[in-house]
């Protein structure tokens, strides 16, 4: 299968799946049992877990039994999610997720669980008021507002997270980044991510000149390369033999056909630990700001982040938009076909990132940061598009044909042997006076 159609087979079944799920998507099927049975034998199967020895049930047993519940107060959410019990289900899911985190402490795994968990009740519950019981069989007590509960608790969760991370040297870069400013609220957080995308662009601006030259030289010999591919096929020859002719094409005009690919998956190795960095810093994130973002418009509005560990819509949406335009910044293909492809890759990447960053209500902090990213790397890229293209490669003299040997045999004695044989057939030779 062409290779074009099938990055186009996948960019639709992917724009497809996100799709079905936002809209299409069937909802649970209707349970088996009532939703308060399954809610009581998930407390039971807490229960049992929480008060089984220590010498009959080891550590990765107990932990397959706490999955187990929290896979039965999944269930009550799934069926009922609005009632007083569906809140308790996230509120005993919520538990179940504290017991195993004390059982490995240096696990944050746990701790991304309920940040997700709570992110999802912040949105969800937003003004509702619900009875809670937080402990293990205990007694429930009104919440006005179980947002607000929520948001409370994710702040803990996220100090006790910052405990384990503050000896990482991820994130003594980015506070010492922060630091250098005097932690000013409303200036130093997002200030420290300014600088960190300066000195990223900066380290990584080599390898970013030569993936862009790459993909130009690319375009530039498109032409050339889709007629000589049509010239061997027309006349009939094998695919080796084309494959070969293709890369003596590229040697010839100084081009690497995977020069883009390695200065790509570098960057890539580069800034998938920045997002690391940005994740373990984001406690701290909660006492920065940004413009508009701060907690007197996030109280007013809902789609305005407190401060830059919580999700903002604006800024959401002037990332989507810096990924377009980065994409239409890029070097256009020849090829028609694959040139549609690029058009359509530069619409649907930005709906797929949308969806992960929408559902996974990213930190403001990380989106400014890629939106930091963006800015810069489109005012790279056009100062590279300003610069002329590199000039193609001029041909190699052809080689001049060797001349052909008289009686079949290489070399002077060839023709020394003809010029003899010549003489002998005009006949003997006269001798002179």
């Amino acid at each position: 299968m062409d290779k074009r159609r099938l990055i186009n087979i996948l960019v639709i079944w992917l724009a497809w799946m996100v799709l079905f799920q936002l809209f299409f998507r069937p909802g649970p099927p209707q349970p088996r049992q009532p939703v308060s049975d399954i809610y009581a034998a998930a407390q039971k199967a807490e229960t049992d877990t929480l008060n089984a020895p220590d010498n009959q049930v080891s550590l990765t047993e107990r932990i397959k039994r706490y999955e187990k519940a929290i896979g039965q107060y999944r269930q009550v959410r799934q069926y009922d999610s609005k009632s007083d019990l569906g809140i308790n289900a996230y509120v005993g899911e919520l538990r179940v997720l504290d017991r195993m985190t004390a059982l490995q402490p240096t696990n944050t795994g746990f701790f991304d669980r309920q940040e997700m968990l709570l992110k999802e009740m912040e949105q969800r519950f937003k003004g509702r008021s619900a009875s809670i019981t937080e402990q293990l069989n205990g007694e429930s007590k009104p919440v006005p507002n179980v947002s607000q509960w929520a948001e409370a608790r994710l702040n803990q969760v996220r100090s006790s997270r910052d405990s384990i991370f503050e000896k990482k040297w991820q994130y003594r870069v980015l506070a010492f980044l922060v630091n250098l400013t005097g932690r000013v609220p409303a200036f130093s957080y997002w200030f420290a991510l300014l600088l960190l995308t300066l000195a990223l662009k900066g380290l990584l601006w080599p390898l970013n000149k030569i993936q862009f030259q790459a993909m130009r030289d690319m375009q530039r010999i498109q032409p050339q390369i889709k007629e000589l591919q049509e010239e061997l096929k027309r006349k009939g020859r094998p695919q080796d033999e084309i494959n070969r002719r293709m890369m003596e094409f590229y040697r010839e005009q100084r081009v690497n056909p995977l020069g883009g690919c390695l200065p790509a998956i570098l960057q890539m190795a580069v800034l998938i630990p920045v997002w690391y960095m940005i994740r373990q810093f984001e406690y701290q994130f909660t006492h920065g700001y940004f413009l508009w973002i701060n907690p007197h418009l996030g109280e007013r509005f809902w789609w305005i982040a407190k401060n830059l560990a919580s999700f903002d819509v604006p800024i959401f949406l002037i990332y989507l938009a810096s990924t377009v335009l980065y994409s239409l910044l890029q070097p256009k293909p020849a090829d028609p076909e694959q040139a549609r492809t690029t058009r359509m890759m530069a619409w649907m990447m930005p709906v797929v990132f949308g969806v992960m960053m929408w559902t996974g209500k990213w930190s403001s902090a990380f989106m400014l940061y890629w939106l930091f990213q963006n800015l810069f790397s489109m005012w790279q890229n056009w100062g590279l598009l300003r610069q002329p293209a590199r000039a193609p490669a001029a041909a190699a003299p052809a080689a001049p044909e060797p001349l052909r040997p008289m009686q079949g045999q290489p070399g002077t004695n060839g023709r020394r042997d003809a010029m003899r044989s010549s003489r002998g057939r005009r006949g003997p030779r006269v001798p002179r006076r």
